[in-house]
């Protein structure tokens, strides 16, 4: 039985990657996108909330085709975490996975960017998700990309 899983689910992703390389979609452009795609690679720093600081190590990949950037942070420790950011027509939104067991959907605030200055993405919960009942999650997302190579979250 799970050879006919395996053979079939080899198959859907084989058409997937052949109808992918048949039928390129334009990328769409988002500033704060863009901004988050910058970030792609590994990052050190120091985790701030709600308690002592401690080191932190958080990486982005740019995956899917270019449509979806993950961040991992705490990787391989009982809390890791993982976020994808991706657009929804014109939004820029996010699913955090959360060590907690939930997965909060946030949507962006518009981003204006400007040359030479920081992008500053703001994302509230939308509400949905799941494993949102009666429990703790989190309700907004702030971050600072200062210019593709540093980092600032709250």
């Amino acid at each position: 039985m799970k050879r006919i899983g395996i053979a079939v689910a080899m198959v859907f992703l084989a058409l997937g990657w052949t109808l992918a390389q048949d039928h390129p979609e334009k990328q769409k452009t988002h500033p704060g996108f863009d901004a988050l795609k910058s970030l792609a690679g590994e990052w050190t720093g120091v985790a701030a909330g709600g308690g002592d600081p401690a080191p932190m190590r958080v990486t982005y990949k740019v995956t899917s085709g270019g449509h979806v950037v993950m961040e991992t942070v705490f990787a391989g420790d009982p809390h890791e975490m993982v976020t994808m950011y991706y657009l929804d027509g014109d939004d820029l939104v996010l699913t955090h996975y959360c060590a907690m067991g939930n997965n909060p959907h946030m949507k962006a605030a518009p981003v204006t960017v400007e040359a030479g200055k920081p992008t500053e993405l703001s994302f509230t919960c939308t509400c949905a998700g799941t494993g949102l009942e009666g429990q703790k999650h989190m309700h907004l997302g702030e971050l600072t990309v200062t210019d593709g190579k540093a980092i600032d979250s709250k």
